[in-house]
């Protein structure tokens, strides 16, 4: 065997233990991907709220227990099953909005009555968003189920509390989007109940945004310019003459803004000093 015989022999050996170290690492990487994915399986399938995802035609491609029972069927049977099966005419109408909040990259959050194969209703508290493939692009929509019955015998007496402060309070998130409201403040805006289910959009903000009669003091050029408002104090005037005094709080978690709590107060009207009074 020449040199160069020796050389390319050399190079292949060496060409060969790159490969072997390769599939060294590649199977360390595969036995780490699966076990993440069976920690991942577990949470899921453990968790006692309801998960599922869709494709873009809204059938059910993955669902753990806790959803399948909240839908009413037995294991394995919510798979392939478009969500529609479980609504009616209303609730496929507003499934139907929020189908088009997702496909535009938003996460929404909202109230849907669906009824189960036994005909018996169930109130859900569902949180939609985005599923991206690894390209960015919408492939359908992963959403976490709450039955909205036991959420609100846990909430109710802080609902409670909630209804009867005095100031009419909104909170929403960095994007404008409404967490929640009482019934005063809708009382005062004069909100009506259509846009009430608004829960998760900017519909409620942007009505406010509307009926200001000089937005931009508060708000900028628009109500999305949220990140500069923190905690401040504002007079309000709206179109329709009314005057509100306004404070604003902001909302965090683990010390990173989430978004702000409106509180509202109708400004009281001096009294007219009367003439020749002391």
């Amino acid at each position: 065997m020449d040199a160069q015989q020796k050389e390319i022999v050399e190079a292949l050996r060496r060409r060969i233990r790159e490969l072997e170290r390769q599939k060294e690492a590649y199977g360390r990487a595969m036995r780490n991907l699966m076990e993440t994915h069976q920690v991942y399986c577990t949470l899921v399938e453990n968790q006692t709220e309801g998960i599922g995802a869709v494709d873009l035609e809204e059938r059910f491609i993955m669902v753990n227990p806790a959803a399948e029972k909240l839908f009413g069927v037995p294991p394995g049977e919510l798979l392939g099953r478009p969500v529609s099966e479980f609504l009616d005419e209303k609730n496929l109408a507003q499934a139907k909005k929020h189908t088009q909040e997702y496909l535009l990259g938003k996460t929404s959050t909202y109230e849907l009555e669906i009824t189960r194969p036994d005909g018996t209703k169930q109130v859900l508290l569902t949180t939609v968003a985005p599923h991206l493939d690894s390209e960015g692009k919408v492939v359908g929509a992963v959403a976490i189920f709450r039955d909205s019955t036991e959420l609100s015998r846990t909430e109710e007496p802080l609902r409670d509390v909630f209804e009867s402060i005095t100031e009419g309070i909104l909170a929403v998130d960095m994007h404008g989007r409404t967490v929640m409201f009482n019934r005063h403040f809708a009382e005062m805006w004069q909100i009506s109940p259509d846009v009430w289910a608004s829960i998760g959009s900017d519909e409620i903000l942007s009505c406010i945004f509307e009926r200001l009669e000089k937005p931009e003091r508060m708000f900028g050029r628009n109500h999305r310019m949220l990140n500069e408002l923190g905690n401040s104090s504002h007079t309000l005037r709206l179109k329709d003459g009314r005057t509100f005094g306004c404070r604003t709080r902001t909302m965090e978690k683990n010390q990173e803004p989430t978004g702000l709590v409106f509180f509202f107060r109708e400004a009281r009207k001096l009294p007219t000093r009367q003439s020749g009074a002391d």
